[in-house]
């Protein structure tokens, strides 16, 4: 995972910074989440979908996800490979 300051991370995630991958753009979103961000409702919803969907890895999910987030499966696969950890 990349590291980035919050205003690196935001503006990857506006847009204002192309980023070269998927897993940049939510490697900005695992930084706001790190970083304890102030967020807007959107973001934060947006956020908390991430969180959901094992693409952002929060203390609560950590060991649920083997430490490694949720990327490039659809949504039944992560479901069956979460089921495998």
């Amino acid at each position: 995972m990349t590291s980035y300051t919050e205003d690196q991370a935001r503006g990857i995630i506006l847009g204002y910074n192309p980023c070269a991958s998927v897993n940049e753009y939510y490697d900005a979103w695992q930084a706001l989440y790190d970083l304890g961000a102030d967020l807007c409702e959107a973001d934060q919803l947006f956020l908390d979908k991430l969180i959901c969907d094992g693409v952002v890895l929060t203390p609560e999910n950590y060991d649920e996800l083997g430490g490694v987030a949720v990327r490039g499966y659809s949504s039944r696969s992560a479901y069956l490979y979460a089921g495998d950890l």
